[in-house]
């Protein structure tokens, strides 16, 4: 008798899951299809590069605000020395902050050598702000 349940579980576990793995299947293979058409970040990935860029540009901001406190505590031809090189700093990091607010009006066909310019021009603020 126990041979005879499991045999009849087991058709129509096997009746039941058969037809909803060829449609789990279809749906994977119709998915992938799109994604490789598409090859374009999902709004998701918008907004978690844009609130990392926001967080990025923030941090200059304090980091930026530092170099002026510092400089204002310096002597004055030290503070000449470096204040342009902090307005540098400022106008960069400001031009960065108003290209990610304005990044929402990038057609998604330029978004991917948007994000590539972006991602270099900040990495590169970065860095002449740790070398500052």
């Amino acid at each position: 008798m126990k041979p005879l349940i499991i045999l009849v579980l087991l058709a129509i576990t096997t009746a039941v899951s058969v037809p909803a793995f060829c449609q789990e299947k279809k749906v994977i293979t119709t998915n992938s299809q799109k994604f490789t058409k598409a090859s374009i970040d999902s709004i998701a990935d918008y907004e978690r590069f844009k609130m990392g860029a926001e967080m990025d540009i923030i941090s200059n901001n304090r980091k930026i605000a530092g170099f002026i406190i510092t400089d204002t505590v310096l002597n004055n031809g030290v503070k000449k020395q470096h204040g342009s090189t902090i307005k540098d700093l400022q106008t960069k990091n400001n031009l960065l902050a108003f290209e990610i607010y304005d990044s929402i009006n990038i057609q998604t066909d330029k978004w991917h050598a948007f994000k590539k310019t972006f991602q270099k021009n900040m990495y590169e603020l970065m860095d002449a702000i740790n070398n500052y």
